[in-house]
């Protein structure tokens, strides 16, 4: 799914199998009482000279978000006295010497004279005793730039001007600095907690004027560290991650930092190095290779301390692959990731031709695969009338699926059918993995992982006005289902990474 975009499920053609899939899917959410959200956990503190009201949330909206449909939001009493924070505890530790990307996107849903945005905020050690002894406030309104109404702007805070909230290196409210003037005075700085509960924070109120009756909300955060990026996207009542894990939250198996070809990439016919980069709580001990399901001989393997560096050269003609790699670490902890790339023409993808017509064939099989496997998963129909152990079922009895049609001939797209199984897919995951539901309403008998119901949520167009399809919205689309297939069924990961926080696995 584009990153914007989160799953869904199944079918058909025909408006009677479309009925029967839309009955068919539930969700899952996280629960409304859970307060950590992929490791970032709510607070309200208090104001050093009040203790006014305010308040934050995961909500759909506002305006059109950077990525997906849903921001963090908040809201602050009349006093402007509230502060409302999202803290994460997951980059404690790093050296502000090490960030390599921080930037963020804001939302003020207020008119007249701007002053103020929601904030980012860094607890850090500057004595090397792991404890808070200082507070990192970058602020839009300081930043040079004239803040926008109702309207989402980004903001590049590594490269921003910071003050620091006891005047250390002269970085005061009123003379913000970049953080390299910081570096300068503190060169092992690190991001710190001073109560546990994490030194990183978005936040809005308290600090300066302007945060009266404010409203206002944070999106598609992204924090770097020695390269390797995690994104945060965040949605009505959960928090979708990309990227690389934390630095902080220590992987007990293996993680994947880099995939070799990237997924869903072009390489071009002849010598393709296919490999992973991975990294444990303990050192790797082993690393397979499967390309189109057959073994790659045992890879060389790098070692340096709990990482490794696996890789192989083959020589390929055009085609579609597909690579599974699992990792094995000295305690016996395994991971598996799988991706897709493409070797074939410049401009060419999985589902289109470099010229950027459809695949008809690839397509099919993707669709196809799509359906059938949810039919199964959802309501243990069989494609064939037979059992399949190797998905796992919500289903009670096994029956007999309904055949599923052509969505693509050498002509073209059939757009109504196209649509109508796309949409169904995707309504059908958001349902299935976090309650969201297609129509506001509950979908009590379908099978769900979510504890509550979510508000319906935009799909981007696969057409245009005119009938022409929309390549990228359909490989996105397609994408993300493919991906959300792999992990929800096995626990395979797409990138590498871990999603348990964003999205529930059989696996």
């Amino acid at each position: 799914m584009t990153r914007t975009r989160r799953r869904a499920t199944i079918l058909a053609r025909a408006s009677a199998a479309l009925l029967i899939l839309a009955a068919l899917f539930a969700t899952l959410a996280l629960p409304a009482a859970a307060q950590e959200y992929a490791g970032w956990e709510f607070r309200l503190e208090p104001c050093q000279h009040a203790a006014g009201f305010g308040s934050a949330g995961l909500t759909a909206g506002p305006g059109i978000p950077p990525l997906g449909s849903g921001s963090l939001t908040f809201d602050l009493a009349d006093d402007g006295t509230g502060f409302p924070q999202f803290r994460h505890r997951g980059f404690d530790g790093v050296a502000l010497a090490t960030l390599t990307r921080l930037s963020y996107s804001s939302y003020v849903a207020m008119s007249g004279d701007l002053t103020v945005a929601p904030l980012l905020l860094l607890d850090v050690d500057i004595d090397g005793d792991g404890q808070g002894d200082d507070q990192l406030v970058f602020q839009p309104g300081q930043q040079g730039a004239a803040l926008a109404s109702y309207d989402w702007q980004s903001w590049d805070a590594l490269q921003g001007r910071w003050w620091s909230r006891t005047g250390q290196a002269g970085m005061s409210a009123d003379a913000p600095q970049p953080l390299a003037t910081y570096l300068e005075s503190f060169p092992q700085a690190t991001i710190a907690s001073p109560d546990g509960r994490g030194g990183l924070r978005l936040a809005a109120g308290c600090l300066g004027d302007g945060w009266a009756g404010f409203t206002g909300a944070i999106d598609a955060l992204s924090i770097g560290v020695g390269g390797r990026t995690t994104t945060y996207d965040f949605e009505p009542g959960r928090v979708v991650v990309n990227g690389a894990t934390p630095p902080g939250r220590v992987a007990s198996a293996p993680v994947f930092d880099q995939l070799t070809p990237a997924p869903f990439s072009r390489s071009a016919p002849g010598s393709v190095t296919i490999g992973v980069d991975v990294h444990s709580d303990s050192p790797i001990r082993s690393v397979t290779l499967t390309l189109n399901g057959q073994n790659l001989p045992e890879p060389p393997i790098t070692v340096v301390g709990n990482s490794a560096t696996a890789r192989a050269t083959r020589s390929l003609a055009a085609g579609v692959y597909s690579v599974t790699a699992t990792a094995t670490d000295a305690d016996g902890d395994r991971y598996t990731a799988q991706w897709d790339f493409v070797v074939g023409a410049a401009g060419e993808s999985q589902w289109f031709t470099a010229s950027g017509a459809p695949k008809p064939d690839q397509i099919n099989a993707t669709l196809r695969s799509l359906v059938e496997a949810f039919r199964w998963h959802l309501l243990g129909q069989s494609w064939d009338g037979a059992a399949h152990p190797e998905i796992p079922t919500h289903g009670t009895t096994v029956t007999q699926a309904p055949a599923v049609g052509t969505w693509v001939t050498r002509d073209g797209f059939d757009q109504a059918a196209t649509e109508a199984t796309l949409r169904s897919l995707v309504e059908s995951f958001r349902w299935h993995f976090w309650g969201v539901s297609w129509d506001g309403g509950d979908h009590a008998d379908v099978p769900t992982h979510a504890t509550q119901i979510l508000p319906q949520q935009g799909i981007d167009p696969w057409f245009d006005e005119d009938g022409k399809p929309i390549r990228a919205n359909i490989e996105a689309t397609l994408r993300s289902l493919v991906e959300a297939f792999r992990w929800h069924f096995w626990g395979v990961s797409w990138d590498g990474q871990h999603h348990e926080s964003d999205m529930p696995t059989h696996g």
